[in-house]
């Protein structure tokens, strides 16, 4: 049958690895994801098997990497890269002393359109 209800998975040592719903076989609701250490990778939002809603992604020691929103499955609205926590990562590439990189992610026209995307840097960090 079709996976329903709230999932746990554990690795070999017994702990925990992802948890998260499913409904009608679908994931649904919040997700959550966490390092071999225990802390928070990511946390997100599906609805009827597809990203919606805010997503948060960290490092292993807890620091804010990358947080933004989906709809129905694409990136949607303004999302933000926390450079001194992913120095080697894009949009960051840890040049220019950036601490925030924002890009924003406008609604395609329709479901054949690609979302345009304005890349914006900012000095300060914020949470």
């Amino acid at each position: 049958g079709k996976k329903m209800g709230l999932w746990t998975w554990w690795d070999d040592k017994g702990k925990r690895e992802k948890r998260g719903a499913f409904a009608k076989g679908k994931k649904h609701g919040t997700w959550s994801w966490w390092h071999k250490n225990g802390k928070l990778a990511r946390r997100g939002a599906f609805a009827k098997g597809k990203k919606h809603g805010a997503w948060i992604f960290e490092d292993d020691e807890g620091r804010r990497q990358i947080e933004g929103s989906y709809r129905e499955g694409r990136r949607v609205g303004t999302w933000r890269w926390f450079c001194e926590a992913c120095e080697d990562c894009d949009p960051c590439d840890g040049k220019g002393g950036k601490t925030v990189v924002d890009k924003v992610y406008e609604e395609p026209a329709s479901k054949a359109a690609r979302p345009k995307v304005k890349v914006q840097s900012s000095a300060g960090r914020s949470r």
